[in-house]
């Protein structure tokens, strides 16, 4: 990405100035897969006219016109990664020459530009070798007599074909009235890259009979209008003889429900059982990753964080009793929070992968396929309610003389603009145009979202209630902004000894 600069102040004569990169950095749950290098921006003052004639006074503007940002991605996962650039910048006055000073004079109170930053993980093909579009099979537990004849199971869907393939349809072969696609996850509609996954959540009736295997099959085509493509998993419901072999997790889905932008949640649990009981022995199932992906492109799967280590090194098995002897452990649970960066439903898939073992102590060797488990996750990103407010003191003042301003109910940790604006300004909610009033101050807020600042109420400044306005932004994009209307009383100018003003106009 390049970043220019424009700077150019009339006056009593042309008055050039320059923007310098202070630092670059990267922020946002996927931050860590992204790398800046601002290395052509060093030392460089930056403004769009460096190099050409000025008009009226015939000298060179010194600097350069622009420099460049090289970003680079590294997936750390599948689905999209989402983060954020932050390039801090300040202002560089110039010198009787007309060339650059050393140094910035708003060095302590710079400004930031944001980019947004994605990129896309393709997932790897399964170590079996998924040449097609694979759908993976489900095991129905036999339900105890009295309960609820339903069960959900989730299905994922792996596009093997090495092309992209857009989902089309869902049904069942064999399970007319005991399975139907339960509304939370389905795939139709979603266009999956070589190597993408989604996931199908499965409903299962009970109806006492007894049937034959059943399957659910998956079709679409390579787009735009190409060969038809199909795929099927078979689906096995155990009776009371026949145990099921298969790792469990309750519940199929997460909903965070509301949740602030830019706030952390509480944690959820996803509760893992292994049900392992052959004719020819019992079985153990040993969780060997958690990962987070997006089965759609509207999917943020960068918003979870899944913790696993209740489930390290445990060999799971509904049965495991360390009172009876039976080896194991009866069950375990994966935590996932979630933290929007921005409003609007997130939606992403928990995938847990797994192997069976014959003996608890035993390792994942890779001689048995591994198994997943798809959980859904989903959210909705609010904006909070914020009330900011300003006080300035004292409440009044002649011009020429330094006003203390606080304020309090702005977001945390985020850039502030305050600004006393003339008399019959509207209420100003963009941080830019604040910044280019005369008599202004910056910084950031605190933890609480309050902020403190000395604003020069200028000489010669009309005597009336002047606006006195300030906005707040943090890098979520919440934003808080607050008006007072300040007195300037007739009065002797004279600037008050005390703390200077954060930021004094030039003259």
């Amino acid at each position: 990405m390049t970043l220019a600069g424009w700077a150019y102040i009339f006056g009593e004569g042309p008055h050039p100035e320059w923007d310098r990169v202070m630092s670059v950095q990267v922020l946002g749950a996927q931050a860590a897969d992204f790398k800046a290098d601002s290395s052509d921006c060093v030392n460089k003052n930056v403004n769009i006219d460096a190099g050409t004639t000025d008009p009226f006074d015939g000298f060179t503007f010194a600097g350069v016109p622009s420099c460049k940002l090289s970003i680079t991605a590294t997936p750390s996962g599948t689905g999209m990664r989402a983060a954020y650039l932050d390039v801090t910048y300040c202002t560089v006055d110039q010198n009787e020459d007309h060339t650059p000073q050393a140094d910035c004079f708003d060095s302590k109170t710079p400004r930031h530009v944001l980019v947004a930053l994605t990129a896309l993980g393709l997932a790897k093909p399964p170590p079996t070798g998924c040449h097609a579009l694979c759908v993976e099979p489900l095991d129905f537990l036999p339900l105890p007599p009295g309960t609820d004849p339903t069960t959900i199971r989730t299905s994922a869907v792996f596009n093997g074909t090495g092309l992209p393939v857009t989902v089309t349809a869902e049904s069942f072969l064999n399970g007319a009235n005991r399975f139907d696609v339960f509304p939370t996850q389905s795939c139709i509609g979603h266009t999956l890259p070589a190597g993408g996954e989604c996931a199908v959540s499965v409903r299962y009736t009970d109806d006492g009979a007894v049937h034959s295997q059943a399957a659910l099959k998956v079709d679409g085509f390579h787009p735009p209008g190409g060969a038809p493509v199909t795929g099927q998993g078979a689906i096995t419901v155990r009776t009371a003889r026949q145990p099921d072999n298969d790792l469990y997790a309750v519940p199929s889905v997460l909903d965070f429900g509301n949740q602030p932008v830019g706030k952390r949640s509480a944690p959820l649990s996803v509760t893992l059982t292994g049900w392992g009981d052959t004719a020819r022995g019992h079985l153990w199932y040993h969780v060997i990753g958690v990962s987070v992906f997006g089965d759609t492109g509207t999917a943020q799967p960068g918003d979870y964080q899944a913790d696993g280590s209740d489930c390290a090194g445990k060999a799971l098995n509904l049965k495991a009793d360390p009172a009876t002897g039976f080896p194991g452990t009866h069950s375990c649970a994966i935590t996932v929070t979630e933290l929007p960066p921005s409003p609007g439903i997130r939606p992403a898939a928990l995938d847990i992968t797994y192997c069976m073992v014959t003996v608890p102590s035993a390792p994942c060797d890779g001689t048995t396929t591994p198994g997943h488990v798809l959980v859904g996750l989903t959210a909705n990103g609010t904006r909070p309610t914020l009330h900011p407010k300003l006080t300035a003191s004292p409440a009044v003042s002649p011009a020429g003389r330094v006003v203390h301003i606080t304020g309090t109910g702005f977001p945390a940790d985020a850039a502030f603009v305050l600004a006393l604006t003339p008399v019959g300004t509207p209420a100003i909610t963009d941080p830019v145009i604040l910044g280019k009033q005369l008599m202004k101050a910056g910084g950031r807020t605190d933890a609480s979202g309050s902020l403190a600042a000395d604003l020069l109420i200028m000489p010669n400044t009309v005597v009336g209630t002047d606006p006195l306005q300030a906005v707040a932004t943090d890098v979520f994009g919440n934003q808080g902004a607050a008006q007072l209307g300040f007195l300037v009383v007739p009065g002797t100018q004279q600037i008050v000894p005390g703390n200077p003003p954060t930021v004094l106009p030039r003259h």
